[in-house]
């Protein structure tokens, strides 16, 4: 049970610092934002620290494994005409590499470049 003078512990359920199909940039700034907003109260910090992270994206001073996007793959779902970014990686894995073809729920990392 938390008292008072604890520190607050971040716990969270459902949003973009949980989830596993989002980029791990998102992650790290929302987490980051929310910490600020909660410990700091000070939506003048946290503008600073979100024009920061905006200046090192627009300016490629980011690492890119940061901007991997991982998505379920359900290969034999999808309309050949609208297939998701995931389902186009991972049927390009398997046309290169039969043994590589990734199983049906399996999480593919990509890049939008």
């Amino acid at each position: 049970m938390e008292k008072l003078h604890d520190k607050p512990i971040f716990e969270a359920k459902g949003i973009e610092t949980v989830r596993r199909d989002g980029c791990d940039a998102v992650v790290k700034i929302m987490k980051k934002s929310l910490n600020i907003l909660f410990e700091k109260k000070d939506l003048s910090i946290l503008k600073e620290y979100l024009h920061k992270q905006w200046a090192k994206i627009i300016h490629g001073h980011v690492n890119f494994k940061d901007f991997c996007i991982a998505k379920e793959v359900k290969l034999g779902k999808y309309k050949e005409d609208r297939m998701p970014a995931h389902g186009v990686v991972g049927k390009k894995i398997g046309e290169a590499d039969i043994g590589a073809m990734p199983k049906y729920g399996e999480r593919i990392k990509y890049l939008v470049v």
